[in-house]
């Protein structure tokens, strides 16, 4: 955190269970949740780091967060899950995932949950969960990022380029060799 010149690195002698910070995500009451390496969260709520306790089957690591609606959080990394009140649900084995690697989440203005995998991008509606993958348009297989904007496009960044989910359908944007398509 930086104040003016100065510089304030938190870390274990703060109360984090660790010095590796994966992810970052500010919820809507403003607490700030830290994903770390090895089944380690926190809480910084303004005056102090909470931990957030991880059951011993729990997610290994978090490298992104997403406040759902009803106020439940998305956690992407080593398996997908779901925590509120207290309680983490993994939704590899709930919704009879593939095991695989997770590495974005974002709620869209319908209330979807759109996960970005290495093995596609899925949108969760309700108990119904949809895989895209190449076949379907994406320029990759292997989702990297996701945003989405205020027109309420879906951006999605794979290991071949950059693409968009609006209207549904994927265009894409940007392709290995950089060659940008009309937007």
């Amino acid at each position: 955190r930086f104040q003016c010149k100065q510089r304030t690195r938190y870390g274990k002698s703060y109360g984090l269970p660790n010095d590796q910070v994966r992810a970052l995500h500010e919820d809507r009451a403003g607490v700030m949740w830290i994903g770390l390496n090895g089944r380690a969260l926190a809480q910084w709520n303004r005056k102090e780091f909470v931990v957030v306790p991880v059951p011993e089957d729990g997610p290994a690591s978090v490298v992104d967060f997403c406040e759902d609606r009803e106020g439940g959080m998305w956690l992407a990394g080593d398996g997908l899950w779901y925590f509120k009140d207290g309680e983490f649900t993994n939704l590899d084995r709930k919704m009879g995932l593939r095991p695989q690697r997770f590495t974005s989440v974002r709620e869209s203005r319908d209330g979807s949950i759109w996960v970005g995998s290495m093995r596609g991008l899925l949108r969760f509606q309700g108990s119904d969960v949809r895989t895209y993958l190449e076949a379907d348009g994406l320029s990759d297989d292997q989702v990297r990022a996701l945003h989405l904007d205020r027109e309420g496009n879906l951006w999605i960044g794979t290991s071949s380029g950059l693409d968009r989910f609006r209207d549904c359908r994927f265009t894409p944007c940007l392709t290995k060799d950089h060659a940008p398509y009309d937007l």
